[in-house]
């Protein structure tokens, strides 16, 4: 589960997080047994340059502990534009910036 590394986005994974181990329980007690301990969180868009997302990756390696993929996903612009235009990073032009790698045969 992507998680930026801002503390609105982290307090509302808080919160889901929550919600989700109530309707577990929930689904227990009424003999449907559920093992979602396969899901991971992971720090997307994190800016190490921004003294706040440095702080929240502190606190977010601290409240997920092992369930917090290493390392945070960088924040970059290809991302940020694809989002925007709802498209991958693959279906994106690339920018003008952007370097061209060939194939290695």
């Amino acid at each position: 589960m992507p998680v930026p590394a801002r503390q609105l986005d982290y307090l509302s994974t808080i919160h889901f997080m929550d919600t989700y181990a109530d309707n577990i329980e929930i689904l227990e007690e009424n003999g449907t047994p559920v093992d979602y301990g396969f899901i991971r969180v992971v720090c997307s868009a994190y800016s190490p340059a921004q003294p706040g997302e440095a702080d929240m990756w502190k606190m977010m390696q601290a409240t997920y502990a092992n369930f917090l993929l290493r390392p945070a996903i960088l924040a970059s612009e290809e991302i940020k534009n694809a989002t925007q235009a709802f498209r991958s990073i693959y279906e994106s032009k690339p920018s003008a910036g952007t370097r061209h790698l060939s194939k290695v045969p």
